[in-house]
């Protein structure tokens, strides 16, 4: 079990130097998840870490970015239940590497279901990692920016998630950790001043968010 992680932590680590690396990323990933997800008994949590790492380093070289949004959520998932799973031991290895990794990864993306797996791991991770000054800034500064909430999903899609589905799960990453709450305030009276077309919801939300006891 040790030896097919490490050749997929590998594999990932050459992505920049293998020609042909994308024709088995997707491939890379789910086999990750069915290790993770089938065989807890055998799986080392000390691998945990290492995965994360192997991943964060594709967005190095926009190559995850170039990725199909498919693939791009097997691994936003995998990155999810490694969290779920080893948290303890990831925040021992990593410390700041794993925010600033997971935010590189979401730099640029716009994809419905990626995005409601981003904002389900920034809400664990501000229940649960007791992020400092600088890593509330790294992930406020990463979810912060899609709000307000402007994806339109019309698929009937299950697995697509709702423009109000995405609203609730932002709602829930701003409010996670009163960390955020000095840099929640600039943001949002900023958006009120400068937005004169701001629909009249999204006001709300805003003063919602303003006035919210973390």
């Amino acid at each position: 079990m040790r030896l097919l992680v490490a050749y997929l932590d590998r594999r990932l680590l050459e992505s920049d130097r293998i020609p042909s690396f994308r024709a088995g990323f997707k491939q890379i990933g789910t086999i990750l998840w069915q290790l993770i997800t089938k065989n807890e008994e055998n799986f080392h949590e000390n691998d945990a870490p290492a995965i994360c790492m192997a991943l964060f380093f594709t967005a190095e070289f926009d190559l995850f970015r170039r990725e199909v949004a498919s693939t791009r959520l097997r691994f936003f998932e995998v990155v999810e239940i490694l969290f779920d799973r080893y948290m303890d031991i990831i925040k021992i290895d990593l410390k700041a590497k794993f925010i600033s990794g997971l935010a590189s990864l979401a730099a640029f993306e716009k994809e419905p279901s990626c995005l409601r797996a981003i904002f389900r791991l920034y809400e664990k991770i501000g229940q649960r990692w007791n992020p400092d000054k600088e890593e509330c800034e790294t992930m406020f500064n990463s979810f912060a920016r899609y709000f307000p909430i402007t994806i339109r999903t019309l698929s009937p899609d299950p697995a697509v998630p709702s423009s109000e589905e995405l609203k609730a799960l932002l709602k829930k990453c701003w409010t996670s950790n009163s960390g955020y709450a000095p840099l929640s305030f600039p943001k949002l009276i900023e958006l009120l001043d400068s937005n004169n077309d701001l629909r009249a919801d999204t006001k709300v939300e805003c003063f919602l968010l303003l006035f919210y006891k973390y």
